[in-house]
């Protein structure tokens, strides 16, 4: 090359360096904010549970200090307390004033009022150590009247004790008491299919999930149902769930979901559906999260139930048509159908959560990962965020809200979707049907 040539820089390289040192911090800013917000959610998680489990250590320890005041437990402690504290007082004074040694090198028989009330202690409770005992017969005097006060006040504690016990567990069996238990699933009213919605849903959680029964049954049919689901976590309420305070009880804040039988119990079939839905709208004001699933008789009121916050609904019988219309024109398909609503069979229809390396990707994709499991994708459910009138408007039947309501359904605009469902099912998507974080699959398979 010449002398005083000019070399001609390469651009391409000298450009692509800080432009990789530049890559390289965005990639390092972009971790360094993604570790930073999952450690945040992390840490808001962790609180949660912690507040969760406090707030339920909190009101088991409150319901106990309630039973305990019933039953006088707080006075009998303190009574016991003050004797201990006034007959060790005394004791130590009456040893001390009264000791007369015959030997120099002799010491009282307590040394402190500490010795005095581990001394009331050890008696009071009849341990009788042994290590302190008093030398004056003043002191034993008052020593026998500790023994015989302090046994019987610690009887009158221990029957006080065992009685809240006992009372606490008959409420429990009686359904009468409130619980503290939490993602369970609540069934409301009682009708003839209730015992296999029950073995249903023991079945698909594998007797794991707590279920909680709120009815008007009698206290001999409630622990007849204990005793047969004794292997189980079945617990009940024993009122009507028409009433705020009974919801309570069940703990309906806390629940996972609910399913409302058309409840039969009472003796009036024709005010089912009624009660079915003044009970959804309750269910729905105190747990404005929770899944309703409910039975219907009559099909003409499924608008009003749904408007009521109701997730899914069924009308009773209205499958019967197609599995006698199946037995009769197609033989095998009601059998099939059978065994897809059937839990246990082996090939039962199930929901699931897409993996998170499935997210984003195809439904061609997914089925052929469900395959090698042995399971048949099938479908999505779709759950999106819809604002509805109802969820605006609440439950409340004023005529402002009426005149509202009425409003938006003449002027047909769709900036509110009335009573829109918030699930979608879509049965065999497209191929290319991409995944949404908000999505499940519907397969068959068995659990």
């Amino acid at each position: 090359m010449a002398a005083g040539a000019v070399t001609q820089p390469r651009r391409g390289a000298e450009a692509s360096a800080p432009l990789g040192r530049r890559a390289l911090r965005e990639a390092a800013g972009a971790w360094a904010g993604s570790a930073r917000a999952y450690l945040e959610a992390a840490e808001r998680v962790a609180f949660q549970r912690m507040g969760r489990t406090l707030h339920g250590t909190l009101g088991w320890l409150g319901d106990l200090w309630e039973l305990a005041r019933r039953e006088g437990i707080p006075r009998l402690l303190l009574v016991m307390v003050l004797l201990l504290l006034g007959i060790s007082a005394i004791e130590y004074l009456v040893e001390l004033l009264t000791w007369a040694p015959s030997d120099t090198s002799a010491q009282p028989a307590f040394g402190s009022l500490v010795d005095a009330f581990w001394w009331a202690i050890v008696t009071m409770t009849t341990t009788g150590y042994g290590d302190i005992v008093p030398k004056t017969g003043s002191g034993k005097i008052i020593a026998g009247l500790l023994m015989v006060s302090g046994s019987l006040l610690l009887s009158m504690f221990t029957a006080s004790f065992a009685s809240m016990l006992v009372a606490r567990r008959l409420q429990e069996d009686k359904g009468l008491s409130a619980l503290k238990v939490r993602n369970h699933t609540i069934i409301i009213g009682w009708n003839a299919i209730a015992d296999q919605v029950i073995a249903g849903l023991f079945a698909a959680s594998g007797r794991r999930v707590p279920i909680v029964l709120v009815n008007q049954l009698s206290e001999d049919q409630l622990t007849e149902l204990r005793f047969r689901y004794r292997s189980a976590n079945l617990l009940t309420i024993r009122g009507d769930p028409t009433h705020e305070a009974i919801l309570e009880r069940a703990n309906v804040p806390e629940a996972a979901a609910a399913i409302i039988l058309a409840d039969t119990s009472s003796g009036e079939p024709e005010k089912a559906d009624d009660r079915t839905l003044f009970t959804a709208l309750a269910v729905r004001d105190a747990n404005p999260e929770i899944k309703i699933a409910a039975q219907l008789i009559d099909a003409e009121k499924e608008a009003a139930v749904r408007h009521a916050g109701v997730d899914e609904v069924v009308v009773a019988g209205q499958e019967t048509s197609f599995f006698l219309a199946a037995g009769a024109m197609f033989p095998g398909l009601a059998r099939a159908a059978r065994q897809l609503l059937t839990y246990g069979s082996g090939h039962e229809l199930r929901r699931i959560d897409f993996a998170r390396e499935l997210r984003g990707r195809t439904f061609r994709e997914a089925r052929a990962f469900y395959r090698q499991s042995g399971d048949l994708l099938i479908g999505i459910i779709s759950e999106g965020a819809v604002v509805t009138i109802s969820d605006v408007l609440g439950s409340s039947t004023d005529w402002v809200d009426e005149f509202i309501r009425s409003a938006f359904q003449v002027s047909g605009q769709e900036v509110i979707a009335q009573d829109a469902d918030r699930t979608q099912a879509i049965l065999a998507p497209p191929d290319e049907y991409v995944i949404g974080n908000k999505d499940s699959g519907i397969v068959i398979g068995a659990r």
